[in-house]
């Protein structure tokens, strides 16, 4: 064989016969077939390294990815889920089990299941908030930071202002934007877990 034939592949380093090479549509990068993979939204061959895997083995570009709310990170979207209470996004792993698709930070919460007292610097803002947006006095019980530490799930009492009713409620609440994201849930705290009333 000719050695001015052959093509080094650029991953292994190896010199290879140019069928067996394929050149990324990201980077041009040329590659044994078997390096590369291909988008299951897009069908756009790239590197495994360069490609964005999901749980059940399916591919997708950085582009194609979307973000995980919970998490940060950038996903695959066969991975991602809406929670039922929030309508927030996040990978499948931070949601329920038990059927409902639910954010479990939030539920552990509401269950008082947890009671993690993560960023207390800030619990008088965001009572002052979900007062002002529940018509209800808050004060907030507990808060999960999420691993991206740009989010908290708050768990916080509210009272009607007669004082007669008290709900617990549930908010996600952007640190860095100051503000809740998606729906403010309220309910009751019963034996058997939270249940929902209303969301707004």
């Amino acid at each position: 064989m000719i050695p001015g034939v052959l093509v080094r592949c650029d991953v292994s380093g190896k010199k290879v016969l140019p069928s067996l090479v394929e050149t990324s549509a990201l980077t041009g990068k040329k590659a044994l077939k078997a390096f590369l993979v291909s988008s299951s939204i897009s069908g756009v061959r790239a590197l495994k390294t360069e490609s964005i895997a999901s749980a059940s083995g399916t591919w997708c570009l950085p582009a194609e990815a979307k973000m995980c709310m919970w998490s940060g990170k950038e996903i695959h979207p066969d991975d991602l889920r809406t929670c039922e209470l929030t309508r927030v996004v996040a990978h499948f792993k931070f949601m329920t089990k038990n059927g409902a698709c639910r954010l479990e930070p939030i539920v552990a919460l509401l269950d008082g299941l947890r009671r993690k007292a993560d960023k207390p610097e800030m619990w008088t803002k965001i009572a002052a908030d979900i007062t002002r947006i529940a018509s209800a006095k808050s004060q907030v019980e507990a808060a999960i930071l999420s691993p991206s530490e740009r989010h908290l799930a708050v768990c916080l009492e509210t009272r009607n202002w007669l004082g007669l009713n008290t709900r617990h409620t549930a908010v996600l609440y952007s640190i860095p934007e100051q503000e809740a994201i998606g729906r403010i849930v309220a309910g009751k705290r019963r034996a058997q877990g939270w249940i929902l009333e209303k969301a707004f």
